[in-house]
């Protein structure tokens, strides 16, 4: 929700905490429909196409499960699909549960069953790992074979910024692994710590690095969306422009645009001119 001035784009953005994350996706879509929203390799979307990816998404799980907070597992890879099913979960008023799909298939079983997930969402070329993890009470739903891509709108489920938005899962090297829930404030609180910290503008592109399933990953998507920046695997962020004078940054990852090197990062973002 970044405007071109750092201050007046960080009020806008704190104001972002006291709604939901679909209504931060709703904002961007007013802003500017046309500015690019992901990107993975020959994969893109706009804002107004990201939007209407999820909302045919959020109806799909509607279908499937009806109404209700339900907690639901999410296994793709790192792309537009991860980014859309992501809020397209979250229209639907459902908790979602990212899979990493390194983990070991009886940790992501454990996950399932620990969270009460009846239904997981995947597609593309983790459809068979899928099929392993999922057991005889548990759906699957595949985004490639959707009935349509898109909807012109989201189904009629009201998010409260106290919600819950997101389960996400400890590595459990000291024991059993555990659920840590996190609301739509929460999850926002993050993103515009992140932002204001880092800089992004809407003109960023966001280099996805750590996996959705923690909450560091999460942050790192929601922080280009609150920018209306462009999040995307750091192979794609990394190369949208070429290094000019880069600096390193706190966690090594590079910034391409040497006007603004002051500005220090805990995210991989590659700076529009």
């Amino acid at each position: 929700m970044r405007g071109d001035g750092a201050s007046a784009g960080g009020g806008r953005a704190l104001a972002a905490c006291e709604t939901s994350i679909p209504g931060v996706l709703e904002a961007q879509v007013r802003k500017a429909p046309h500015r690019l929203a992901v990107r993975a390799g020959l994969r893109a979307l706009t804002y107004a196409q990201l939007e209407a990816r999820a909302n045919a998404i959020a109806w799909a799980v509607v279908d499937a499960l009806g109404p209700g907070a339900h907690p639901v597992a999410m296994l793709l890879p790192m792309d537009d699909r991860l980014v859309a099913a992501f809020l397209g979960l979250l229209e639907a008023g459902k908790v979602v549960v990212p899979l990493d799909p390194r983990d070991p298939v009886p940790r992501l079983n454990a996950i399932c069953r620990d969270a009460g997930a009846t239904l997981l969402v995947t597609g593309g070329e983790l459809l068979p790992e899928a099929r392993g993890i999922a057991e005889s009470a548990m759906r699957i739903l595949d985004l490639d074979a959707l009935p349509r891509r898109d909807a012109p709108r989201e189904p009629d489920v009201p998010a409260t910024p106290d919600a819950l938005a997101l389960l996400v899962y400890t590595s459990g090297s000291a024991g059993t692994p555990k659920g840590v829930a996190h609301s739509h404030r929460s999850v926002l609180r993050n993103a515009v710590r992140e932002m204001t910290t880092v800089g992004v503008i809407a003109e960023d592109r966001v280099a996805l690095v750590l996996p959705a399933s923690t909450l560091a990953g999460a942050r790192e998507i929601m922080t280009a969306l609150v920018a209306g920046a462009c999040p995307g695997p750091s192979r794609d962020a990394m190369s949208i422009r070429p290094a000019s004078g880069g600096e390193a940054t706190r966690s090594g990852w590079r910034r391409t645009s040497a006007t603004r090197k002051a500005r220090s990062s805990t995210l991989g973002v590659s700076m529009g001119s």
